[in-house]
C-alpha cells in the first residue's frame, strides 16, 4: 500500500495546529479560558508567515518593492493609531488618521525569541 496522505477522517482534532485556537473544553464539556498569551503568539506567527510571503514577492522588482514599502507604512500608521486609541479608551471610529498620540511603551507586544534588544 503506497499512501502519501492520510484521509482527514483519520486525523484527530487534537493533532492539528488549530486545536488550541478554538474553545477548549474540560471533561464536563465546560469552556476553559484559553491563555491570552497563546492566542497572541498564534496571531504573531500568522502575521509573520503572511509578511514573509509578501516580502518575498515585494523584492522581485523596484515597483513591487515601492508598493510594498508604501503599504507597509500605511498599515503601520493605522495599527499604531488603533493601539493608541485603545490605550486611551477612545473608540477607533471617532479617531481621524494621524490625530491620535502614538506611544511605543506597550509591554504586551509579542517579540520573537530570536530578536533581543541590544
Amino acid at each position: 500500500m503506497n499512501l502519501k496522505e492520510l484521509p482527514s477522517e483519520y486525523i484527530l482534532k487534537r493533532w492539528t495546529r488549530k486545536v488550541r485556537s478554538e474553545s477548549v473544553k474540560d471533561i464536563d464539556e465546560r469552556d476553559i479560558q484559553v491563555d491570552a498569551r497563546l492566542q497572541q503568539t498564534t496571531r504573531y506567527r500568522n502575521l509573520c508567515f503572511i509578511f514573509t510571503k509578501l516580502s518575498s514577492m515585494g523584492v522581485e522588482s523596484e515597483e513591487t518593492y515601492k508598493v510594498a514599502v508604501g503599504r507597509a507604512n500605511e498599515l503601520s500608521n493605522i495599527i499604531e493609531e488603533m493601539l493608541s486609541s485603545q490605550l486611551f479608551g477612545i473608540s477607533y471610529e471617532n479617531v481621524d488618521q494621524g490625530s491620535a498620540p502614538i506611544t511605543d511603551n506597550d509591554n504586551k507586544r509579542v517579540r520573537a525569541k530570536g530578536f533581543k534588544k541590544r
